[in-house]
């Protein structure tokens, strides 16, 4: 998966005809994917330990249905982030927003869906 990224990545500048502004939001928008892809192999695996404030010893204790509670909690913040992302690029690519709004936006709506997830714990309800 990660070299399929990596491969993306290589080749998108390689791409004839498409304009920096383009090319960014193909940039953010596959970023987005990936980090909720990232949080959807963790759900899967239940390797919920990979998130911070978490140890391994305390993952190890948590039942099956907690791990993956958890983790779902962690996917859909992301997945939220990335189609709310996904809309602001059609709209900002539309309106033509300069560039550099793109790049505050990307990077507050990361900020905010990583620190959305600090108030996440491993409970049973």
């Amino acid at each position: 998966m990660m070299f399929v990224f990596f491969g993306i990545l290589f080749l998108l500048p390689h791409v004839p005809n498409v304009n920096a502004k383009t090319m960014s939001l193909l940039l953010f928008n596959l970023t987005n994917i990936w980090l909720m892809l990232l949080t959807w192999v963790i759900y899967k695996t239940e390797k919920i330990y990979w998130y911070t404030g978490l140890s391994y010893e305390e993952a190890a204790k948590a039942s099956s249905e907690m791990r993956k509670k958890y983790a779902i909690r962690h996917f859909l913040r992301f997945a939220i982030f990335t189609a709310g992302y996904g809309l602001y690029s059609v709209i900002s690519y539309v309106a033509d927003i300069h560039l550099a709004i793109d790049i505050v936006i990307e990077i507050i709506c990361i900020v905010a869906a990583v620190v959305s997830t600090v108030n996440i714990k491993l409970k049973s309800d």
